[in-house]
């Protein structure tokens, strides 16, 4: 009876070594995996910290980035503004020049009708027996400014001269690039000198420092005296 009690004692010792064995290794399994975890987790943060610094460095980017960007939009402003400044003023310079360019258009209009009312009196006498026997004057016939009006005689006729000074002639078109644009200011003209001379016959005339042959003829076959500044 006793034996058996020893043997039971001893399987029974046995058998709590072979559970403190199987424990032990159970304990070492979750060491291992615990490890494994803490190693995992290890790299895990690594990666969230190069991430995070990765993230740092872009925000930092992106915030240079709008500096420059917020830059750039107050220099595009400024040349927005200096290039409003400058169109404006260009804009107001080329007004200038395009009064000033019509002044001297002007001026050298008025300077060729000068030299007209100098120099056709012998002219039209040599060349047309017309003998003027007023100077020629500028002057305004109800809405219509008269380049060169004059009086004349032929032949014992009375004679009214009127006459259009035109620096250059390349053609007979308006400034639309009408035909006969020209001539329908002569018409103009001389209907308005008509209104104020109902019985007086009127020689019409073109002063010009330049005309075409083409120009000159057309003018002849409407009965109107071309002449150029290089005849006289």
């Amino acid at each position: 009876m006793q034996r058996k009690q020893t043997i039971q004692a001893g399987n029974d010792e046995y058998a709590k070594k072979s559970d403190l064995v199987e424990i032990r290794s159970d304990l070492a399994n979750i060491n291992s995996v615990l490890s494994e975890i803490l190693t995992w987790m290890k790299k895990a943060d690594k990666r969230l910290d190069e991430t995070n610094a990765k993230l740092d460095e872009t925000n930092a980017k992106l915030d240079e980035t709008n500096a420059k960007l917020a830059q750039t939009n107050i220099k595009l402003e400024q040349f927005k503004d200096e290039t409003n400044t400058k169109l404006t003023q260009f804009g107001k310079d080329l007004k200038s020049i395009r009064v000033e360019i019509g002044g001297l258009s002007k001026s050298v209009s008025y300077a060729l009708e000068n030299e007209a009312y100098r120099f056709l009196p012998t002219f039209l006498k040599d060349k047309y027996d017309i003998e003027v026997t007023d100077k020629f004057v500028r002057t305004q016939l109800g809405t219509e400014e008269i380049n060169i009006l004059g009086k004349a005689i032929k032949n014992g006729i009375p004679l009214l001269i009127v006459g259009e000074a035109k620096l250059r002639i390349e053609g007979y078109c308006d400034k639309n690039g009408k035909k006969d644009g020209i001539f329908k200011q002569l018409r103009n003209k001389i209907k308005a000198t008509r209104a104020e001379y109902p019985h007086t016959e009127i020689l019409t005339l073109i002063v010009t420092h330049f005309a075409t042959p083409e120009f000159v003829q057309h003018a002849s076959e409407k009965n109107i005296i071309t002449i150029q500044s290089f005849q006289w």
